[in-house]
Formats: C-alpha cells, sequence, structure tokens
C-alpha cells in the first residue's frame, strides 16, 4: 500500500514535504516518447528508494499508450528483512478527464 501511496502523491501534495511522492501524474500530459517511459521509470525507482526504507532492489517497468491516453507501470521489489518472492506492483494511471 505504501509504494502505491508513494507513487500516487503528487508532488507538493503532502504538506511541509514538497519533494515527497512522484511526478508519475504529470507525465500523463506527455505521452509521446519512450524517452517518457524511462524518465517516469527512473522517478518511481527514485521516489521509493528515497521515501520507502523497508524495500530494496527496486525496479520500474513503465509502457506507454499515447492512443488511450493510459501509463501502466509494473513495480518489483523485494522487502527487507524478508526472505520471499519479489513482490510486484502494477500501477495503471489515466486521467480523469481528457
Amino acid at each position: 500500500l505504501s509504494v502505491k501511496n508513494i507513487i500516487f502523491t503528487i508532488l507538493g501534495e503532502k504538506p511541509f514535504e514538497p519533494d515527497f511522492g512522484s511526478a508519475m501524474n504529470d507525465a500523463l500530459f506527455n505521452l509521446d516518447t519512450t524517452l517518457n517511459e524511462i524518465r517516469v521509470s527512473d522517478e518511481i525507482i527514485s521516489s521509493l528508494n528515497i521515501f520507502e526504507p523497508r524495500i530494496d532492489n527496486v525496479e520500474a517497468t513503465v509502457q506507454v499508450s499515447p492512443d488511450t491516453n493510459e501509463m501502466n507501470a509494473t513495480i518489483q521489489y523485494d522487502i527487507i528483512g524478508i526472505p520471499g518472492p519479489t513482490q510486484t506492483v502494477d500501477v495503471l494511471l489515466f486521467p480523469a478527464r481528457i
């Protein structure tokens, strides 16, 4: 749950922590290139590494669908101190209005 909360929190949304969250929401308005997929993937990994100290080995794969104005991100990570399979979270982001 905290992984999704970090990703879905818009930068500046959390009082007194302007750097908390990710820019994934902003990327919805620029869904045109593979470079955007790389930028969003890097943003997700960076945000999770900074704000979620209980996870490690974070990987993110982002697929952009400009025709439908959607972005799908698959995030994989390990929980520190708990042996077990790698956790996977799928996130689909799309604008409420087009």
